[in-house]
């Protein structure tokens, strides 16, 4: 047996202690972590963007809008739609206090999968059936194309032949949506632009995010911050402050 020199000694030992920084920093930075660590930073777009084109559920004179960018493959963006979604729907957007706009946006390094999926969402839209396939592709996350268009086929109650006709037709349109995002500062899923919403359906943006977190507070805290000329400037109804859907009292 050879005998170890103090040379093999000494890089054992330095293994073993990088070895063990490495866990003890992946411990502090992300032990115990209760959601996904952070995403790059969105900056508030200087123009206003618009919900045309988006897919909408709720009420186009609702006060607030909120434009919402989802890749179908993105773990975040099913625990937006599994936690966040549903207190959403049922608390702000199916009350009127906001307009929800989704648009696919489908993340680069996912390649030619990502934009058929969005593609085929557009495909099923052409029938009034996008959310239809939207919720499909999240509950079939990691499925082949062709099961992902069949299971899409089958909840929207639509031809599975024609589905995969269509999604040719809808990819450079798919393209267009991503470079208007990237255009925007959007980088990655899901992510939010969230303000005041006009009769045009332009919304002036006060809250720029991406990432998500568990629950709903996380976004509804979102709703609630603007500045007090757009709370002042909402204050027309005599019964409280509406601040990005959240209904405040007056402070006399």
């Amino acid at each position: 047996m050879t005998k170890p020199t103090w040379r093999t000694t000494f890089d054992s030992l330095l293994t073993a202690a990088m070895a063990g920084l490495i866990v003890w920093l992946g411990w502090t930075m992300y032990g115990g972590a209760t959601e996904p660590p952070p995403v790059a930073r969105l900056e508030i777009p200087t123009e206003p963007v618009t919900v045309e084109g988006a897919y909408l559920r709720g009420d186009r004179s609702a006060p607030v809008a909120a434009v919402v960018y989802v890749d179908y493959a993105c773990s975040a963006c099913r625990m937006f739609e599994r936690d966040t979604l549903p207190v959403l729907l049922r608390d702000y957007v199916d009350t009127g206090r906001l307009l929800l706009a989704v648009r696919p946006f489908p993340l680069p390094y996912r390649g030619g999968a990502a934009i058929d999926e969005a593609a085929l969402t557009r495909c099923a839209g052409r029938h009034g059936k996008f959310w239809e396939a939207h919720d499909t592709l999240f509950a079939n996350a990691g499925a082949s194309g062709l099961d992902q268009i069949e299971a899409v086929g089958a909840a929207a109650g639509l031809e599975t032949d024609a589905l995969a006709a269509c999604i040719p037709d809808e990819r450079d349109h798919v393209r267009r949506t991503v470079e208007e995002a990237r255009a925007l500062g959007v980088s990655g899923t899901p992510a939010f632009l969230i303000g005041q919403l006009d009769s045009t359906g332009r919304v002036t943006v006060q809250v720029a995010h991406q990432g998500v977190s568990r629950g709903s507070q996380w976004f509804i805290d979102l709703l609630c911050e603007n500045d007090e000329e757009v709370v002042e400037f909402w204050c027309d109804s005599g019964s409280g402050y509406l601040r990005f859907g959240c209904c405040l009292p007056h402070l006399d």
